[in-house]
C-alpha cells in the first residue's frame, strides 16, 4: 500500500511538471494572440480589452494559476477562436477517441493472449519442425510491428471500404445518432490501431511463456500428469502476464498517440482533429488542453500498470521501495 501511495504522488508531481513546461513552451511562442485574431488594424482600446478577458494582461505566473484553476475545475479555459469554453469544444471529441482506443486496447488483449501463448508454447518444445514454425512466426510478427498504423488504415479503408463496401469512407455516424452505425464504422479504425500492437504485446508473451515453460513448476505439474492446457492456463499464463503488463503499459501509451493519427484517415472527429484545428487556428487553450489530457492518459495509464503490478506481484512493490 505503501508503494502505490508513492507511485500515486510520483504521477501527481509528474502531471504538474508536465503542466509547468506546457504553459512555459506557448508562452514563448512569437507572435501576439490577441493581434492575430482582430487584425493590425484593430485599436489600442480593442486589444486590450480582449487581452484583459483572455485575462493575458496578468503576469505569467497568474496566468497560470489560472489555468490551473479551470483545468481543475474541468472548464479547461477559453477558445480563443470561438469564445467557448475548451471542456465544451473537444469533450465530444475525447469520446470519439477514447471509444476509439478502449475498443483497440479490447481487441489487442483478445486476440495477443491467445496467439502469444500459442507461439510460447510452440516454441519452448525445441523440436526442429517448432523451431521452423516459431522462427517463421517472429518473422511475420515482426513485419506487422513495422507497419505503421495509419498505413494499414489506408489499406482498409481501400479493401474494406471502397472494394468490398463493407463500411463508406468518410461516413462518419455519432454514437447519440445511431451506435450500431458508430461502432460499425469505429471497428476498422480500432483494427488499425490494434494491429501493431498486437504484434508488440505477442512478441512480450511469447518470450514470456517460452521461459516459463522451461521452470521447475512447470516440469513438476508435468510430473503430476497435468495436461498443457491446464499447465498454460492455470499456471503460465499469470506468471507470464505478470512481465507483460509493462508491455501492455507502453501500448496502452501508444494507443493514444496511433489514435490520433488514424482518426484522420477514417475522418473520425477524436481528439487528433481537434489538435489539428487548434494548431492550424492558433488557439493555444484547445492545444493546451489536447496535449494535458493526453498527457494525463498516459501517466494514469503508467500508474494503473504499476499498481496492477505490485498488486499481482507484492514483490514488485517491496523491490521498488528497497530501491
Amino acid at each position: 500500500m505503501k508503494y502505490i501511495f508513492k507511485r500515486i504522488g510520483q504521477a501527481i508531481i509528474t502531471l504538474f511538471v508536465v503542466s509547468v513546461i506546457v504553459f512555459a513552451m506557448f508562452q514563448i511562442i512569437p507572435g501576439d494572440v490577441v493581434t492575430n485574431k482582430l487584425g493590425t488594424n484593430a485599436s489600442p482600446e480593442r486589444i486590450e480589452e480582449l487581452r484583459e478577458y483572455y485575462g493575458l494582461d496578468n503576469p505569467a505566473y497568474i496566468q497560470y494559476k489560472n489555468w490551473i484553476d479551470d483545468i481543475f475545475w474541468g472548464e479547461l479555459g477559453i477558445s480563443y477562436s470561438k469564445d467557448l469554453p475548451v471542456a465544451y469544444m473537444i469533450n465530444p471529441n475525447v469520446k470519439v477517441t477514447l471509444c476509439l482506443a478502449s475498443l483497440s486496447l479490447l481487441i489487442i488483449v483478445v486476440f495477443a493472449v491467445p496467439i502469444g501463448l500459442g507461439m510460447g508454447y510452440i516454441a519452448s518444445k525445441k523440436k526442429r519442425k517448432d523451431v521452423l514454425i516459431s522462427n517463421g512466426f517472429d518473422i511475420i510478427n515482426q513485419t506487422f510491428m513495422a507497419i505503421p498504423s495509419f498505413f494499414i488504415g489506408i489499406i482498409i479503408s481501400i479493401v474494406f471500404g471502397l472494394i468490398l463496401k463493407w463500411f463508406t469512407p468518410g461516413q462518419y455516424v455519432a454514437i447519440e445518432k445511431n451506435a450500431v452505425d458508430f461502432f460499425l464504422y469505429i471497428i476498422p479504425a480500432a483494427v488499425s490501431v490494434a494491429i501493431p500492437k498486437i504484434a508488440m504485446l505477442v512478441r512480450f508473451i511469447k518470450s514470456s511463456v517460452e521461459e516459463e515453460m522451461a521452470k521447475d513448476y512447470v516440469r513438476t505439474a508435468r510430473s503430476k500428469s497435468a495436461s498443457n492446457i491446464r499447465i498454460l492456463f492455470c499456471h503460465v499464463l499469470k506468471n507470464s502476464m505478470i512481465t507483460s503488463i509493462t508491455a501492455l503499459s507502453v501500448i496502452m501509451a501508444e494507443i493514444f498517440a496511433g489514435s490520433v493519427v488514424v482518426e484522420q484517415v477514417f475522418n473520425l472527429p477524436g481528439i487528433g482533429k481537434a489538435l489539428i484545428g487548434g494548431i492550424g487556428e492558433r488557439d493555444y487553450p484547445v492545444v493546451m488542453a489536447i496535449v494535458m489530457y493526453i498527457s494525463a492518459m498516459i501517466i494514469i495509464v503508467n500508474l494503473l500498470a504499476d499498481v496492477i503490478y505490485s498488486l499481482v506481484d507484492p514483490r514488485a512493490g517491496g523491490n521498488h521501495e528497497k530501491n
